[in-house]
């Protein structure tokens, strides 16, 4: 009995984190069925950015760091249950809008020829041609890479807004890594952020034209 008490306390304890990583293999799993769906379906979409935009390889660690920046309000702030999980809630929306994204709008990006690499560019090099090879070039969008950071910043803005100095940059980071390693265009990244915006202020039901209207209203009684 004690030893399931502890198991039971543990549980409690990481329940949030637990939830997520269910979600996020449920997420995967449909993401799979739906990208091997799309693999006759997807139009290309000559990605005309990419003339004026460098390959950078080393950018894949901020894309990859991604796995990570999104999961970790769920371990950070798991003792903020009733918030953290309304994040679900905001991830778990992200997700079935973009699904209906891709089904409705299969969209294909032509990939770059990756140049050849030496030193320790190598392990860049190795590391994108790796996603290239699992990650195909489909369902790109809009970018859940940047969907869900987006959300994860927010998630940091709502609960510790002194944190923001560590996650607004790793957010923008791994958004110009979405378009440096050419996995991604611009317009694939802002149509994530008007998405993951859209599933913030319906999980929160934020007044955000409210707020806006408050600002300015306080600004003009100021001058009086």
């Amino acid at each position: 009995m004690p030893k399931r008490g502890k198991l039971k306390k543990y549980f409690s304890a990481w329940k949030p984190l637990i939830y997520y990583l269910v979600f996020y293999i449920v997420f995967s799993i449909i993401y799979t069925l739906i990208q091997q769906f799309n693999l006759s379906r997807a139009v290309l979409i000559k990605a005309i950015t990419f003339e004026y935009i460098p390959l950078a390889t080393f950018f894949v660690i901020f894309y990859i760091s991604y796995y990570l920046f999104i999961a970790s309000p769920f371990f950070f702030f798991r003792k903020n249950k009733t918030t953290i999980y309304k994040f679900l809630q905001v991830y778990i929306l992200i997700a079935l809008i973009s699904f209906i994204f891709y089904l409705v709008f299969p969209i294909q990006i032509p990939r770059p020829e990756l140049p050849a690499a030496s030193g320790i560019k190598t392990v860049f090099y190795e590391i994108l041609l790796l996603i290239y090879h699992k990650d195909l070039p489909l369902n790109t969008y809009p970018s859940l890479h940047v969907g869900f950071s987006l959300a994860a910043a927010l998630a940091y803005y709502r609960i510790r807004k002194k944190w923001l100095v560590f996650a607004v940059p790793v957010f923008l980071l791994i958004l110009l890594s979405t378009v440096m390693v050419r996995q991604h265009i611009i317009l694939d990244a802002v149509g994530a952020i008007a998405i993951s915006l859209s599933a913030y202020l319906l999980v929160f039901k934020e007044d955000i034209f409210g707020k806006i209207k408050n600002i300015f209203s306080g600004s003009k009684n100021k001058k009086k």
